[in-house]
């Protein structure tokens, strides 16, 4: 989804540090994030004039050739000012200064450049991966084994019943998968089964044949794992080529994919020589065979919506999303969500294992001995419902746009309250991206609470720098006394 962000960024840069440009040397700012887009950064990079000694060039760079538009100003000075607008496609980098004096900086000098970007792949910030939210973290082990011949794989049972109504049944009931914590599979290879449960985590995926998804999809069809099935099964329909026809067509026809055996029957009518005289075809289960012949009655006049290849393709689930945790619960019904967020009158209704994997504080609520496990309900009295239901919707997967920005530091403290690693991770750069007198006090209450000492050290840094400004903030007037004080000790001791 396009979207814009407005930025601004000053590069302090001197007459004599452009002089001393060599060719094929830079001079770069440091890289700001462009909020909202899918990881891109953005930064100011001067080059020497190859034709010219006198001159200079800068730049606008963006970290991935993603074309996007650049719309703003750039502003050189202070010795002989200098303001030029822009307004221009990027992709990779823009020269908004094609030749400019050095002696226009002086020893002063600095290149401000306003700029807003649009045009871009949003990321409407989204989370739920499951994988993402366990990393380093030593709270909820692992407590069930798959058993694959003399192989193994470590998994979070909560994490099998979320994805698979045939797991969550082998462990509800008295069994002895329930009563071991193991799960013995006999009619898959371990690759196959380490495949589906790292695709399931949301870790990288070792899949890249034809046939190693279709053994993916034939696991996910007996364990009825509809999140595999839905993202997985479009890549074999895009992908089909005439080396791969026969496991596919073969696994159209053994789990019933009415959709893809069309398909299937469309690509051997229009390459029955190719297909129907190879070796692979005439090994195929001879009732999958008649079943291909059979569905080629209704397409007499049909024709294939892409070119078919002729060689296999090599696959990435790159190609396809990453499930999260929604998609795992909304694509099947057999979890149902069994606890309930209550802040003031209003209710998030959640799963309470899954936030017990993730934070380790709504773990001992809910598995130890508490009235939260009892009733199911965990009582929020500071933070408010909007700041509640964002963490709790980014957990999920669900899509949280640009209100996580404006609640940053409240996102923030919920995250270091209940102990949530990853929403503190990915939430801090944005909190953290831009330090100014308008933000200080907020950032250097953060920094203190939660002991942030390279934080400290900028936030100490930026005082000193600033400190005719910050003293006469109506916000610094209302910091705690004891760390009003630090902060001015601090930035006394600094040495020049």
């Amino acid at each position: 989804m396009p979207t814009k962000f407005q930025d601004t960024l000053e590069l302090k840069i001197s007459t004599t540090a452009t002089q001393n440009l060599k060719a094929g040397q830079c001079i770069k700012s440091s890289e700001r994030p462009i909020i909202g887009s899918k990881g891109l950064l953005w930064h100011i990079r001067i080059e020497s004039c190859d034709t010219w000694y006198d001159y200079f060039r800068s730049f606008v760079c963006v970290s991935k050739a993603e074309e996007l538009r650049a719309v703003g100003t750039v502003e050189v000075g202070p010795k002989i000012p200098f303001t030029r607008a822009f307004d221009a496609s990027i992709k990779g980098s823009l020269n908004v200064i094609d030749g400019y004096f050095h002696s226009s900086l002086g020893e002063n000098g600095f290149i401000r450049i306003d700029i807003t970007f649009t045009n871009f792949k949003s990321d409407i910030y989204t989370s739920g991966i499951v994988d993402d939210f366990i990393t380093n973290t030593s709270h909820y082990a692992t407590d069930v084994t798959i058993l694959i011949g003399d192989k193994s794989l470590e998994v979070h049972r909560y994490m099998l019943f979320m994805i698979s109504p045939v797991f969550q049944a082998e462990f509800e009931h008295d069994t002895e998968e329930a009563k071991t914590g193991k799960i013995k599979i006999t009619d898959f290879e371990f690759a196959t089964v380490k495949n589906v449960v790292d695709y399931c985590y949301g870790r990288e995926c070792e899949a890249k044949t034809t046939l190693d998804l279709v053994n993916m999809l034939r696991f996910a069809d007996k364990y009825d794992i509809r999140t595999i099935i839905k993202s997985i099964e479009p890549l074999l329909s895009r992908n089909l080529s005439i080396d791969s026809f026969c496991p596919i067509a073969q696994y159209a026809w053994d789990c019933e994919r009415k959709d893809l055996q069309s398909k299937c029957a469309l690509c051997y009518k229009e390459n029955i020589a190719s297909i129907g005289l190879s070796q692979s075809f005439i090994n195929m289960n001879p009732s999958t065979q008649v079943g291909i012949i059979h569905a080629l009655g209704p397409l007499c006049n049909a024709k294939l919506d892409n070119d078919l290849k002729q060689n296999e393709q090599t696959y990435s689930l790159i190609d396809a999303d990453k499930p999260t945790v929604l998609s795992f619960t909304t694509d099947s019904d057999h979890y149902p969500t069994d606890a309930r967020i209550i802040v003031g009158e209003q209710t998030i209704n959640i799963h309470r294992q899954y936030l017990s994997m993730i934070s380790p504080v709504f773990n001992e609520k809910f598995n130890g001995d508490t009235r939260e496990k009892r009733t199911g309900a965990i009582e929020i009295a500071d933070f408010d419902f909007s700041t509640v239901k964002l963490v709790i919707d980014y957990c999920y997967g669900r899509q949280v746009t640009d209100e996580v920005l404006s609640n940053a530091s409240d996102i923030l403290r919920f995250g270091h309250t209940y102990k949530i690693q990853h929403v503190i991770k990915q939430v801090e750069p944005l909190f953290l991206a831009d330090l100014t007198t308008d933000n200080f006090c907020s950032i250097v209450q953060y920094a203190w609470k939660y002991e942030k000492s390279d934080l400290k050290e900028q936030c100490t840094a930026f005082f000193r720098k600033n400190y005719d400004k910050i003293l006469f903030l109506p916000d610094f007037a209302n910091i705690e006394p004891l760390l009003a004080m630090d902060i001015i000790r601090l930035a006394a001791s600094v040495k020049e």
